[in-house]
């Protein structure tokens, strides 16, 4: 059984919310806090990945466009695929593995790109992590991430952000003044535990203060976000703004839009 539409049409008239798929009535009310996953959830990258990418391969002689860029990118996540990525990503503990991991994935990517040079991948790769970690230029706050993000403080609900990221994020977020929403902000690199360890999210709820079954996990990664959040005993919420159709089959709650979580605390 589901919500009727006619319950949830104030929202949709408002937000300009699709709803691709609703939620159950199980899920309505069901939570009292938030954990958010940072990149590509609470912030995502600018002007694009492609085009970050794009700029940086450029001044190792290789000019790929930016669309090309993101099937690549895609393509080589696919042909890890979701449990390799998982059980490798639990173990990624220290800022040195997490860019020895990463600079094998783009060693891979760049290599379905036509790109062999062995030597310089793992410099492209030091790059890309720069950008991705420490710069905020490089990213911008989704407009319904705000907004959600402002309406649960205003209703005193709890939240946490939780990211696979080194000490150099704080930068991103006091950038953006993100710290503000939050009662605990969760990076890796700190705890020396990695998503989808569900040491992560236990650690989250004990901050704050709420049984992990009653707190909700929101992020964009299958393998990170909703795997480590389900073996937590928490609920998850997969993010999906593009519409992709490998996300709507999870086994978990499906949003195309944050505000839809309004539903559900």
């Amino acid at each position: 059984m589901t919500i009727p539409l006619e319950n949830i049409d104030k929202i949709r008239k408002t937000r300009g919310i699709s709803i691709s798929r609703l939620l159950k009535v199980s899920d309505a009310g069901k939570y009292e806090a938030v954990i958010f996953d940072l990149h590509h959830t609470i912030l995502r990258l600018y002007p694009s990945r492609g085009k970050i990418y794009q700029n940086i391969f450029r001044t190792y002689g290789l000019n790929i466009s930016p669309l090309r860029i993101e099937r690549a990118f895609r393509a080589t996540w696919r042909k890890y695929g979701d449990k390799k990525i998982a059980k490798e990503m639990i173990g990624l503990t220290s800022k040195n593995k997490n860019e020895q991991w990463w600079s094998n994935f783009h060693g891979q990517m760049l290599q379905s790109l036509g790109y062999y040079n062995h030597k310089k991948v793992a410099q492209i790769s030091l790059e890309i992590s720069k950008k991705f970690y420490s710069d905020p230029q490089c990213h911008r706050p989704y407009h319904d991430a705000i907004a959600i993000l402002k309406l649960l403080r205003q209703k005193g609900i709890p939240m946490a952000l939780a990211s696979n990221g080194y000490h150099t994020t704080r930068r991103i977020i006091r950038a953006y003044s993100l710290e503000r929403y939050f009662r605990y902000i969760f990076l890796s690199e700190e705890t020396g535990i990695s998503k989808p360890d569900p040491k992560a999210f236990i650690t989250c709820a004990k901050f704050l203060g709420v049984a992990t079954k009653k707190v909700l996990v929101v992020g964009d990664s299958y393998t990170c976000d909703i795997l480590g959040a389900k073996n937590a005993g928490c609920g998850a919420a997969i993010i999906d703004r593009a519409n992709r159709k490998d996300k709507k089959h999870k086994g978990c709650i499906y949003l195309n839009n944050l505000h839809q979580i309004r539903g559900l605390v």
